[in-house]
């Protein structure tokens, strides 16, 4: 019956816009079949104690002008984003995976080791909540990532802290929700 798999279900970071895409082109040139999951998104207008941007420009642009340690929880992409804009580094400290090559970025963009949380989520509120306390951050900044990217934690984290929440919102995109990936796959499968 051919190839092994019959079709690619997308189920990357919302954020993940470049992933995205490179999967899709390469289901185009191969013939696959391509399904966007979508995960669930939360509305930002829902929280009156947040702040939102579109983008990570505009955030740290936003971010540039104001007083106070940093938590950034991006991710490493977004890193140069952010801190090309922050002319006082030295209050930047980042959260982001454990890859050997955030190493010579942050030293390029001018932050020191310390500056650097190198862990792996998912994360609890209490473990956003002692970060947030260990970095002495006025401002935690995050994507919107809905619910299984921890959103709510990292909300609740705020809140407990007295941290500013500084939320990106998601691209836009197009694709199909769990329920309607699962008809799909009952129907084209």
């Amino acid at each position: 019956s051919g190839a092994p798999f019959q079709v690619v279900i997308d189920a990357t970071h919302p954020h993940a816009a470049e992933v995205t895409k490179n999967i899709r082109t390469a289901c185009e040139n191969t013939g696959m079949r391509y399904v966007r999951l979508l995960r669930g998104q939360i509305d930002l207008s829902a929280f009156s104690d947040l702040v939102t941007f579109p983008d990570c420009e505009s955030a740290a642009e936003w971010l540039e002008m104001q007083n106070g340690r940093i938590f950034l929880t991006t991710g490493m992409k977004e890193l140069p984003l952010v801190a090309e804009r922050i002319s006082d580094r030295e209050r930047l400290y980042a959260r982001v995976l454990p890859q050997p090559e955030i190493f010579p970025l942050a030293e390029e963009l001018g932050l020191s080791k310390k500056q650097l949380i190198c862990m792996q989520g998912p994360f609890s509120k209490e473990m956003n909540v002692a970060t947030i306390h260990q970095t002495g951050a006025k401002y935690f900044v995050t994507k919107e990532s809905g619910k299984a990217g921890g959103f709510g934690e990292k909300v609740q984290a705020a809140k407990e802290t007295g941290a500013v929440l500084v939320a990106v919102g998601r691209p836009k995109e197009t694709g199909r929700t769990f329920s309607e990936v699962c008809k799909w796959l009952e129907k084209n499968l």
